[in-house]
């Protein structure tokens, strides 16, 4: 008795095809594989060993014999059984490749998965066990967005991130609105209604203004961080625009309280002081042997002092207005094809340059304010490979120009 097998080939193969690479898909397939050819099991007995053997030796003959061997078949009773046995062929096993592991990372590290909070963010393992936080001092320094998976040292703590290795682009219940402007109403608390490029809360949240919490309006408690004409940037659930954050604080216009007894003359007259010193600020020991410098900056200001400054150390300047183009991923595709380093204002652009800047620009760094030492400091990073953002947590020494003494 010889052991043969009905064709199941074609039920075999789209069990295959519907498998995935998890435990519980290969396991259930290789079950109902089994059970498949447990029923296309059949015995042979010796007389169906011989017209076996037969057709096997009819093989090579024409299409008449084949003919012939059908018609004694059908005068021995069943068409239908005869072609059946024809048919009956063996099931060879047919194995999948493996699945390669897609990404390659260092021994120690992870893959992980960056969840955007209302501030900094969390990393999860595709298992969806947390790994750590950020927080959004730290998230500023990197280029992680919703989604993102990336090869991350759990090792430190927060967790570093080594590498993006792949961009997620999912969307999130998460909306903002950048570089809003406090404000102080007749009653004294603070607000914000509007961004310092026109567009109104109401539009892109529902609600016609943000109320600053007390605790955190610096006129009213000594921990408070938020002051009078600062641009922060707001955070809020899509469902839940009432329970609205301050996100971060891109621009301080005063790190404290003014008095009420300092004579107005006065302020205006420190006002002036503190602008001088900003546009006579020293400059930094840094030779630029003719880069392209690209800088941009809301409506193009200061053009002139900042073509001067990147003037002197040798390098060839482009202010670029950062309100002025419609079609923001053309535009900054085509203009910072050559531009070695590019330095954003950050508290005078808007959302969507920041993400065509991140996309096109060969080295950048960002300038927390229209100030030309900060611009300077900025440009020196990009040069260098340093955090795109200067941060107090992070300090960096740069080489300050030795002043000749008059």
């Amino acid at each position: 008795m010889k052991e043969y097998y009905l064709d199941y080939r074609e039920q075999v193969r789209n069990i295959l095809d519907a498998l995935d690479d998890s435990s519980t898909s290969l396991r259930l397939g290789a079950v109902a594989i089994e059970n498949l050819l447990t029923l296309a099991k059949i015995d042979l007995d010796d007389e169906d060993e011989e017209t076996e053997t037969g057709d096997e030796e009819d093989e090579g003959e024409d299409d008449s014999d084949d003919s012939d061997a059908i018609e004694e078949a059908d005068s021995g009773g069943d068409l239908a059984e005869a072609e059946a046995k024809k048919q009956q062929v063996k099931i060879i096993r047919h194995e999948e490749p493996r699945a390669s592991i897609p990404y390659q990372i260092s021994a120690g590290n992870q893959l992980c998965r960056f969840s955007r909070a209302l501030k900094g963010g969390s990393f999860y393992t595709e298992q969806g066990d947390l790994v750590g936080d950020i927080n959004e001092l730290t998230l500023k320094s990197l280029n992680v967005e919703n989604g993102d998976l990336v090869e991350l040292d759990p090792s430190s703590q927060p967790p570093r991130v080594i590498r993006i290795v792949e961009a997620g682009n999912l969307p999130s219940n998460i909306a903002t609105m950048s570089y809003g402007v406090v404000e102080r109403d007749a009653a004294g608390d603070l607000y914000v209604s509007r961004s310092a490029m026109g567009e109104k809360l109401s539009e892109c949240a529902g609600i016609d203004r943000y109320e600053v919490p007390a605790i955190i309006d610096a006129g009213q408690t000594e921990t408070g961080f938020v002051h009078e004409g600062d641009i922060v940037d707001l955070a809020w659930y899509k469902n839940s625009p009432s329970n609205m954050i301050v996100r971060w604080v891109s621009q301080t216009k005063g790190n404290a309280v003014p008095k009420k007894e300092k004579p107005a003359e006065k302020k205006v007259k420190s006002e002036k002081e503190d602008k001088g010193k900003e546009e006579s600020v020293t400059t930094l020991n840094f030779d630029l042997h003719g880069r392209s410098v690209a800088v941009v900056i809301g409506n193009e200001l200061r053009s002139q002092e900042i073509q001067k400054m990147v003037g002197e150390h040798h390098g060839r300047c482009k202010v670029i207005d950062a309100f002025k183009f419609s079609d923001t991923e053309s535009f900054y595709k085509h203009a910072l094809k050559r531009a070695d380093v590019t330095v954003m204002v950050q508290n005078l652009n808007k959302h969507s340059t920041s993400k065509a800047l991140r996309k096109y620009a060969k080295r950048l760094a960002i300038a927390d304010s229209a100030g030309l030492s900060s611009i300077e400091r900025a440009i020196y990073r990009a040069m260098h490979g340093l955090p795109a953002y200067e941060t107090s947590t992070q300090p960096i020494a740069y080489p300050v120009k030795e002043l000749a003494l008059s």
